[in-house]
């Protein structure tokens, strides 16, 4: 990726140069306790030397090998470290904050830029819960932006199990491809959810009863309320949509608890 920061690299260097010299070191040493182990090995032969300063010779050289493979790997860590004052991005995007200033102190772990990826965007929306059973993971939506006064084709990426208690909606998540990067974050965006049709009667929440066997309204005809069974299609907070009752129907809405089929009623309002 391109170069974003360049850190302050003498620290490292010199970390690095004196791990090679060690390192370099070590081998040497190795080196010359091999060539002392050879030689009295040699002389243990011609019986030169004792058996105890042979054990002496072989024990250095056990040492050697063992510091040179201590030292082996610090020039490679110095060196990731040397490599890694040059900060570059992980991928393709666009710098939306920096974090740091030319000649400010860092530490490890510190944020210094927020790069942003617009190839592909996310829009969060609310869906009602009377059309959150619609909505499933790869469904294409369409996106209306008007600061742009364009419409998008997005793709439902997840659906939130949860309502949201506050806004009595479901969190849809949405994804959006912005190859000429006209999309920015923060815009308001309208996302347009296709529902297949659904047919009935939208009566208010409060005129159907739920108790019992099956849900039900009661009609009113002639004074007399009538106890209608109906099937719930959908609902909202404040509607549901029913079939089984005519457009037009006057319905109870209040006192259905103590309403029977056939109760006289006085009417004081109708739908």
């Amino acid at each position: 990726g391109d170069l974003l920061v360049e850190l302050d690299d003498k620290d490292l260097a010199s970390q690095l140069a004196a791990a090679q010299a060690q390192y370099t070191q070590a081998q040497a040493q190795r080196a010359e306790a091999a060539r002392q182990a050879s030689r009295l090995e040699a002389l243990l032969e011609q019986g030169a030397v004792s058996q105890q300063q042979a054990e002496q010779i072989r024990t250095q050289l056990t040492l050697a090998n063992a510091q040179v493979e201590a030292a082996r790997a610090q020039p490679e860590l110095a060196t990731s470290s040397y490599e890694g004052a040059r900060i570059t991005a992980p991928a393709d995007g666009v710098l939306a904050a920096r974090y740091v200033e030319p000649g400010g102190m860092v530490g490890a772990g510190s944020p210094l830029f927020q790069l942003v990826d617009l190839s592909t965007v996310v829009v969060e929306a609310g869906v009602a819960e009377a059309a959150i059973n619609a909505v499933r993971p790869g469904v294409a939506v369409t996106v209306s932006v008007p600061a742009l006064n364009r419409t998008f084709t997005g793709e439902v990426e997840s659906v939130s199990p949860q309502m949201d208690l506050q806004t009595r909606s479901y969190r849809v998540r949405v994804t959006l491809p912005n190859p000429d990067g006209v999309l920015k974050g923060g815009m308001f965006a309208e996302v347009i959810i296709p529902l297949a049709e659904q047919t009935g009667v939208l009566v208010p929440v409060n005129a159907l009863v739920e108790t019992g066997s099956e849900p039900h309204v009661y009609v009113v005809k002639d004074g007399v309320a009538h106890r209608t069974p109906v099937t719930v299609v959908s609902r909202s907070d404040e509607q549901v949509l029913v079939e089984g009752i005519a457009e037009g129907d006057q319905l109870v809405v209040a006192g259905q608890n103590r309403l029977y089929d056939g109760a006289p009623v006085r009417l004081g309002g109708g739908l």
